[in-house]
């Protein structure tokens, strides 16, 4: 039996459904990801990183005082699924971060007034140029959808 002669048996509002869903297309694989990544949030202890350095306001750091115009600035923020350092330069405008292990393939730069998805490479790193100061946390999304999104805390650069 063939889809027409199903579709001559039905009534009329069931072969219409039967007409759309025979037309429809297949779902995008960033949809799909979403819709697995969206049953990672069952768990949510120890998503959130927290800030573990900061080269601004590190007492210990001896060479605080001796590196030049002070403009570049160090964060590290650690958890229990990962790691994220973030290096930026050029008086605050520039920003690379490099994440570990190197499971994600791109990094939500989230800022109150919106946010930027930005690719990972295949080293674990990532570049974004003319960056803001003001507020800043990172949402980290894994290559398995099945794996847990890495998120920082909100830090002020």
């Amino acid at each position: 039996m063939d889809r027409s002669d199903i579709a001559g048996t039905m009534d009329p509002l069931s072969s219409e459904v039967a007409n759309v869903l025979g037309r429809m297309e297949l779902v995008p694989d960033d949809v799909v990801w979403q819709a697995k990544a969206a049953f990672a949030w069952r768990e949510l202890t120890n998503v959130i990183a927290t800030l573990e350095y900061d080269s601004a306001l590190d007492e210990d750091d001896a060479l605080a005082g001796v590196r030049g115009t002070g403009s570049d600035r160090v964060l590290r923020f650690a958890g229990q699924l990962a790691s994220a350092s973030l290096y930026i330069s050029d008086a605050g405008r520039r920003l690379m971060g490099h994440l570990e292990p190197n499971t994600f393939r791109s990094v939500i730069l989230c800022r109150p007034s919106g946010s930027v998805e930005i690719d990972v490479d295949s080293t674990g790193t990532f570049f974004v140029e003319r960056i803001q100061r003001g507020l800043l946390s990172l949402k980290c999304l894994p290559v398995d959808p099945m794996q847990r999104t890495f998120e920082t805390e909100w830090v002020t650069i």
